[in-house]
């Protein structure tokens, strides 16, 4: 899943502002994990959010099992 930031009206980015600071420290969170599991691909910001959030933490900052959950949410949603 790709997107374009420049398409976001003012609204979407304060939506996307929000769920980027919820997820905030929530990425090692059986029910995060769940929570996104259950996003429909109508929700691009909610998306966009966690996709944001987990590229921030690719640096090997995120343990496993975890690191291998958000890779496959992303796969899923490719």
């Amino acid at each position: 899943m790709r997107w374009d930031w420049t398409s976001l009206d003012q609204q979407e980015r304060a939506d996307f502002s929000v769920f980027r600071t919820l997820l905030a420290g929530r990425l090692t969170s059986a029910e995060t994990v769940e929570w996104a599991l259950k996003i429909g691909r109508d929700q691009t910001i909610k998306r966009m959010a966690i996709l944001d959030s987990w590229m921030g933490l690719r640096a090997g900052k995120l343990s496993e099992p975890w690191r291998s959950a958000w890779r496959m949410i992303e796969e899923a949603w490719d």
